[in-house]
This record gives C-alpha cells, structure tokens and sequence, in this order.
C-alpha cells in the first residue's frame, strides 16, 4: 500500500502536489540550494540564491561586489 493511501485512512490533513511542480517551488528550490552548497562550497550559483532570496537586503550588486572582492583576493593569494 502506498504512502499516500496510508495517509488519506488516517486525519491529518495534507495537500498532495504533483512532484514536476513541487520542485519548481521556490521553498524547495531554497532548500535545495543550501543542501547543495553545504555539500559543494564552491557552488556560486547556489550561494547567489541563497543570498538573494533568503537574505534582506542582499541584491546583484552586492554579489557582484562580494565576488570580485573574493576573485581580487585569490589573484593576490595565487601571486
């Protein structure tokens, strides 16, 4: 018997949603993308969505600043 059957014979409330449009959510595109740069640091696309999304007050400029300070920083580390 599946999850899902289990769940309607019991009186929790719940609402099933298709699972293409569940992970086209925003919520869950979040998640995923901290789960991916906890595991990947050097993911820059999950950090931007992390950053804009997740934090106020943080928009591409501030990203744009916030890498090119780090890219200016490993040049100077690398010379």
């Amino acid at each position: 018997m599946s999850i899902i059957k289990k769940i309607k014979k019991t009186p929790i409330n719940f609402i099933q949603i298709d699972n293409i449009r569940f992970f086209k959510r925003q919520e869950i595109k979040d998640v995923l993308s901290i789960m991916k740069y906890l595991i990947n640091p050097n993911d820059y696309l999950s950090l931007q969505r992390i950053l804009i999304n997740l934090i106020p007050n943080i928009g591409i400029r501030t990203i744009k600043q916030i890498s090119s300070a780090e890219l200016s920083s490993k040049w100077i580390a690398f010379i």
